[in-house]
């Protein structure tokens, strides 16, 4: 089953906030102010669940608001789980007779793939009998064999297409570094001092050699630099707990793998994010051509790339509040907000927006944007020249190649290797890359590394598309890093 398949309008619906019942009103148990309280029913909202014991715990509590009840009387049979393929699951109810909130505790769930829950409301009463509707459906969590996605991960649904149908995991963030012998995160994420790590040579193309480390994906500090793809690997696949290439490769423990993130799974995000219509400027995905409406200045936000002296915006840390999604931006600073939001109604939109919806309700950070990003990939030959990413689809990028070190060794066209699923093809568009898909650097006939998403400094140029080759490979740069995923 794909992750997602059974449960992905749920939490579409969730994403904006939580749902409102109409005509309601938040009145409490002190009843005796409201003289309608008796003819309002009462309301039932589940907030967003709690993970205790953070990354490897299997159990998922939910916390259950009430308003207006005078009589309730809750129990497991009046829970009921929409199981994406993390179940079953054991229901446990604390609280259940409280008229203000009470507790639902999923345990021991077996599956793999995605749980929430919903709460009837015949026994939840108020004061002149009058029973609840039933309460909006909860946030999903991610279930991996019994347990949840690691610490800083979130679930991504899959794609048949790149080998990924069963869905997997990646770092929410961009790989930060933490430090193995003081456990604190690096706070420039290179060794050195400063954004641009001025203090290393750049002949040390991997400082953590000399001072290890271990990715972990959280929001402060800046993200990790100064590396090469093969170290990125290394760091990565250091997270699994078989200590051989083949043990790791073949899963020999049978708990999941980690590593480097590969282009094919890079692609299952990007076209993931390309059919969210609220990742795009009018809510609507693409132009006329597309179907959907949306006019010639409709685009997919970039998130952090536009570096400017003046304010000295280079590579920035990001928020563990997904609503402050423009921090750090040149729009941040030049328009002098007083918070980090995103102009616009609910999460608010703007081209250097950092965050991008998935399809499934879960956010991820910069994958456009603040740093290039390593995918585990080489490329075998010529896709064509250098072009913008809606070009792809013509015919000078009709070349079939296939990629090494992937999931997969399908040969397929520049387009549908590092493109998106959709064809783009209005040359009056507003954009001047088209679309905010980016860009693809392809004059390296072959590509030792590839990397993705663009840079604080690539403008235009950077989308959740954007690629470059590289000819030789790269010794540490202050703007590439990486970012793993997890596979179960």
């Amino acid at each position: 089953m794909k992750v997602g398949d059974h449960l992905s309008r749920p939490f579409i619906t969730l994403i904006s906030g939580l749902i409102a019942l109409p005509g309601c009103t938040a009145v409490g148990p002190n009843l005796g102010q409201y003289s309608d309280s008796k003819y309002v029913p009462p309301e039932i909202v589940i907030v967003t669940p709690t993970i205790e014991s953070a990354s490897h715990s299997d159990i998922i509590d939910f916390e259950v608001n009430l308003t207006n009840a005078f009589d309730v009387n809750i129990d497991a049979s009046q829970v009921f789980i929409l199981d994406g393929g993390g179940g079953p699951c054991l229901i446990e109810v604390f609280d259940g007779t409280n008229l203000t909130q009470l507790k639902i505790r999923l345990v021991n769930c077996l599956g793999h793939g995605l749980v929430a829950i919903d709460v009837a409301g015949e026994q939840i009463k108020n004061l002149g009998g009058m029973s609840a509707r039933p309460s909006n459906r909860s946030y999903g969590v991610w279930i991996r064999n019994g347990s949840i996605c690691p610490d800083g991960y979130i679930p991504i649904p899959g794609n048949t297409e790149y080998g990924t149908s069963g869905g997997f995991c990646v770092m929410k963030y961009e790989a930060r570094a933490r430090d193995d012998a003081t456990s604190q995160i690096v706070e420039f994420g290179c060794g050195g001092t400063g954004r641009h790590c001025s203090s290393i040579p750049q002949a040390i193309s991997d400082w953590s050699v000399e001072n290890p480390a271990t990715p972990v994906s959280v929001a402060r500090a800046l993200p990790w630099r100064m590396i090469t793809k093969v170290q990125a690997i290394s760091e990565c696949q250091s997270l699994n707990s078989e200590l051989t290439a083949d043990d790791i490769i073949n899963d020999s423990n049978n708990d999941g793998t980690y590593d480097l993130i590969t282009n094919d799974e890079w692609q299952t995000i990007a076209r993931n994010i390309e059919v969210v219509a609220s990742n795009w400027k009018e809510k609507l995905i693409g132009h006329v051509a597309t179907g959907q409406g949306g006019s010639n200045d409709n685009r997919l936000n970039r998130g952090h790339t536009k570096s400017d002296s003046k304010f000295q915006i280079l590579v920035a840390s990001a928020s563990v509040a997904d609503r402050e999604a423009c921090i750090y931006t040149y729009a941040y600073y030049s328009q002098n907000w007083e918070n980090a939001f995103c102009p616009g109604e609910g999460e608010g939109w703007h081209i250097q927006k950092r965050t991008h919806l998935l399809s499934n309700g879960y956010k991820i950070w910069d994958f456009s944007g603040n740093n290039f990003e390593y995918v585990r990939d080489s490329s075998l030959g010529s896709y064509g020249p250098s072009a913008t990413i809606r070009e792809l689809q013509l015919s000078t990028h009709s070349n079939e190649l296939s990629l090494s070190g992937g999931l997969t060794s399908t040969a397929r066209s520049a387009k549908d290797q590092f493109g998106p699923d959709l064809a783009y093809n209005d040359e009056s568009h507003a954009d001047i890359m088209g679309y905010g898909l980016g860009y693809a650097n392809l004059d390296s006939n072959v590509g030792v590394d590839i990397i993705r998403g663009g840079s604080y400094s690539s403008t235009e140029y950077a989308g959740v598309f954007s690629v470059g080759l590289s000819s030789q490979p790269y010794k540490g740069s202050g703007n590439v890093g990486f970012r793993c995923v997890y596979r179960p």
